[in-house]
């Protein structure tokens, strides 16, 4: 009987456990798969598959692998996608970039203010 009760305890300690870190990682990956919308002027940047966008004074990097951005330079756009931290516009800004991974793009005029 001992053995028994002992038993579920251990086992019940073990799940509680393992659901607890996985409850950690769920909440932690989110943030790394924040999405954004964002809309500007998009100009080419450092790279020919390298591209940038400003909204609202915030300079985002942006690419796809889905879309084609470069039909696009010196459109003003909205822009979709998955958004990560970046260190590829630290020099220029002396900030760190976010990066835009584009999945949708939608033109809203043929030319930049």
């Amino acid at each position: 009987m001992f053995l028994r009760v002992f038993g579920f305890l251990a086992c019940g300690i073990l799940m509680g456990t393992l659901a607890q870190s996985g409850l950690a990682r769920a909440q932690s990956d989110p943030a790394k798969e924040k999405n954004a919308k964002v809309t500007g002027c998009l100009i080419q940047g450092t790279s020919t598959d390298q591209f940038t966008i400003t909204d609202n004074g915030k300079t985002y990097d942006l690419s796809s692998a889905s879309v084609n951005l470069k039909n696009h330079l010196g459109h003003k756009v909205t822009v979709t996608g998955k958004v990560s931290q970046e260190k590829a516009s630290e020099a220029k800004t002396g900030q760190p970039a976010q990066h835009i991974d584009v999945t949708n793009l939608t033109m809203v005029s043929t030319s930049c203010p």
